[in-house]
């Protein structure tokens, strides 16, 4: 078993895993914003696969539930960012793919929304397609 590089601190934290052990890019569990940036991707990652399922259901299609996320989470918010005005460019921060790449982001960037503002984003998506899933999955096939 391979285990990965620890280094003593002098913060009194010992024995804490080391990654990219001895590059400028090395990082602990311990160092600030690294925990966060983990939890968010679990975070943005869980929130995008049930998205998927509520499109799923909504579509009741496997291709259409497929080009529907795709288009929705990577392709559309691309789109929105070639208009040359501004609040495309604020809008599309706040959709699926873009605010769970915000909160996987370990450096705040002008690119991406802020981590609240991302995860209220991510939220609300999640919960109105799922919502409006459920309703129509209780509706046509109840």
């Amino acid at each position: 078993m391979i285990s990965p590089k620890t280094s003593k601190r002098s913060s009194g934290v010992s024995d804490t895993p080391v990654f990219l052990y001895g590059t400028d890019k090395e990082l602990s569990l311990t160092d600030p914003g690294v925990l966060g940036t983990l939890l968010g991707s679990a975070a943005g990652l869980t929130s995008l696969a049930l998205i998927g399922l509520g499109l799923g259901a909504l579509l009741r299609s496997v291709p259409g539930g497929i080009t529907a996320f795709i288009g929705g989470v990577t392709v559309l918010p691309e789109v929105l960012r070639m208009f040359p005005y501004d609040v495309m460019d604020s809008a599309s921060k706040y959709f699926p793919g873009r605010a769970a790449e915000g909160l996987m982001t370990l450096h705040d960037s002008s690119d991406y929304a802020a981590t609240g503002p991302a995860l209220l984003a991510l939220t609300l998506w999640t919960a109105a397609i799922l919502g409006a899933a459920g309703l129509l999955l209780k509706r046509r096939d109840v």
